[in-house]
């Protein structure tokens, strides 16, 4: 049976005696999403008011499924998300 626990190092460190079952919202998470969430931080605090521009710009490059959605308009959707 492959084993993912080397993936999750940062998780089972934090409480090394845990048993952990639930395989819902209460996950643990993967050590790459640690620095998914620092590298987002440092993007929105660096950006801040200029963070859609960079969104929209690198949405239609990265996923042009995901920018098809969006009618090719991104800042449509991400708009309707704060009105």
């Amino acid at each position: 049976m492959k084993s993912y626990k080397q993936l999750f190092s940062r998780a089972l460190a934090a409480a090394p005696g845990r048993l952990h079952f639930a395989a819902h919202s209460h996950h643990l998470w993967p050590d790459v999403s640690y620095d998914a969430h620092v590298r987002a931080w440092d993007d929105a605090a660096r950006m801040a008011d200029r963070l859609f521009e960079a969104m929209k710009a690198g949405a239609p490059k990265a996923d042009p499924g995901r920018a098809a959605l969006f009618g090719g308009h991104f800042e449509n959707f991400s708009h309707s998300l704060v009105r």
